[in-house]
């Protein structure tokens, strides 16, 4: 059964013990800086409260975070046992192998999106985690003080 832990605010499905495979705390166990936190998916649309997302300070400060998010994506390749042979024998057929155009294949997409958040000059040097990121969609899932939640459910619903 998949549930968030209160530690590190992953989905996860912990062990026999109920311990969490990401921060190997007890999922059942919440200590009381837990509580206050929750996760909330952000749109770089989305209004912001000027409340910290971490404490909950009011503050005018804002902090980028940063979230790279790669994919794979598949493209046939009609020459790819062609291309491995020239690979093997690159100083005798390297000619050939330019000649023969762009490589195709898997490939690797790299996506940097950076978005500003509210964090007051005391969070400032804390660590600012995206839990999840849905690219598709331009969102991200991160961890933010329940105060910071519930003021940005009422400004933006």
């Amino acid at each position: 059964m998949v549930v968030d832990c209160p530690h590190c605010l992953r989905s996860v499905i912990p062990s026999p013990e109920g311990l969490c495979p990401n921060c190997r705390k007890n999922v059942n166990e919440a200590d009381q800086s837990a509580l206050e936190r929750t996760t909330l998916v952000i749109s770089p649309k989305s209004k912001l409260p000027w409340f910290c997302h971490v404490c909950s300070a009011p503050t005018r400060d804002l902090q980028n975070i940063e979230c790279w998010d790669t994919s794979l994506t598949y493209e046939d390749d009609q020459f790819g046992g062609l291309r491995f042979f020239m690979f093997v024998f690159t100083f005798l057929l390297l000619p050939i192998g330019l000649l023969m155009g762009r490589q195709e294949g898997i490939k690797r997409n790299y996506h940097k999106s950076v978005f500003k958040m509210p964090t007051c000059s005391r969070c400032q040097s804390d660590e600012l985690g995206v839990l999840d990121s849905y690219p598709e969609r331009g969102e991200f899932r991160v961890a933010v003080h329940q105060r910071f939640a519930d003021e940005y459910n009422v400004i933006n619903y």
